[in-house]
């Protein structure tokens, strides 16, 4: 099945350090996405966390496609963000046993200065598995 119409998204969480927060951002398989935080000290709730990579559709068996991007934060001084996280929320239909998700949490351990996109983040795939059953939900 090919999910050209179909979201699969992916929850994208960057920690930052010292504080028990972090970003969400959800991507559709186009690669665009968008997030924000917030944090009991500082001001991290300005940080977003940015896609770069592009994925194309999904298919059952495909190679699993490499997720990757950057940071954007209008805080007045730097944010440290120490993971990013990927886990998947499904269109209905779709399970959990249909996708890979691999190489999450990626340790990223940067600070993030109030800048334009800046700062990495990468090394996690996601693939849709060939099941053997129908995918077409």
């Amino acid at each position: 099945m090919r999910l050209n119409k179909k979201l699969a998204a992916i929850a994208i969480t960057a920690s930052v350090a010292l504080t028990a927060t972090g970003a969400f951002a959800f991507w559709t398989t186009s690669g665009a996405g968008s997030g924000s935080a917030s944090t009991s000290a500082g001001d991290a709730s300005a940080i977003t966390v940015h896609q770069t990579s592009t994925t194309t559709a999904f298919y059952p068996g495909q190679s699993a496609q490499t997720l990757s991007g950057n940071f954007t934060t209008s805080s007045a001084g730097p944010v440290q963000v120490h993971t990013v996280s990927a886990s998947l929320t499904l269109p209905a239909g779709c399970v959990a046993a249909d996708f890979t998700v691999a190489g999450s949490p990626a340790t990223v351990d940067q600070n993030i200065t109030p800048a334009a996109a800046n700062g990495s983040w990468g090394g996690i795939t996601v693939a849709m598995n060939n099941t053997g059953v129908s995918q077409d939900g």
